[in-house]
């Protein structure tokens, strides 16, 4: 018959299941609710309870966390938010969800901002594995708005600025820096009128 002892002294010596999901999820929430480049792999550790050595075994380093995170993210946010872009709508309506998107009030599950639009803020002091999936959607985000924008002209008759191309780049920053101003606690419904002054250079037909 095993001891206590025993069976104290196997459960020391299991291997203990490393839980990926919790801990993409909890550097997701910490990247977004502080900003990546606020949290550390030690705090992240904590709390996902996971040990550093194991979280570098899954990711390899920092920057392997940071990147894997920011797919996690556009996998559950951002792709939905992009999905917007295909629903049969009219120009204006799909503009304004998108508006609605940068400048909703925080939750706790979803902080203010956008994770994605955060780590474009903070690119330059990123590692090269996140700045490779940062340049990898900005490109897929840049090209989904072309396709939109390209449907609406034909459609709808909307008006560029500029060309297709330039106007997606447009779109994209314009998104980007009011999420990113929404974080830093702005006043959202300055924010809003100063988004109807940036977006009015679309005109409808």
């Amino acid at each position: 018959m095993e001891t206590d002892l025993e069976t104290k002294q196997k459960a020391r010596g299991r291997t203990r299941t490393f839980d990926n999901d919790k801990t993409l999820d909890v550097a997701i929430q910490s990247y977004w609710s502080k900003g990546p480049t606020q949290v550390s792999v030690n705090e992240i550790c904590s709390l996902a309870g996971v040990s550093k050595p194991s979280l570098y075994r899954e990711f390899k380093n920092e920057d392997g966390l940071m990147a894997a995170s920011l797919e996690r993210y556009t996998d559950q946010v951002l792709s939905h938010v992009l999905g917007l872009l295909r629903q049969d709508r009219d120009f204006q309506q799909v503009l304004d969800s998108l508006v609605d998107y940068a400048l909703r009030q925080p939750t706790e599950s979803a902080p203010a901002g956008c994770l994605f639009a955060k780590m474009r803020l903070d690119k330059a002091i990123l590692g090269p594995r996140t700045n490779q999936v940062i340049e990898t959607l900005r490109e897929s985000a840049i090209s989904a708005f072309a396709k939109w924008l390209a449907k609406a002209k034909d459609q709808e008759g909307v008006v560029m600025p500029a060309s297709i191309a330039v106007s997606a780049a447009y779109l994209d920053d314009q998104l980007t820096h009011l999420a990113n101003r929404m974080s830093n606690g702005e006043n959202v419904d300055a924010l809003r009128g100063q988004a109807k002054i940036a977006f009015s250079v679309f005109k409808s037909g």
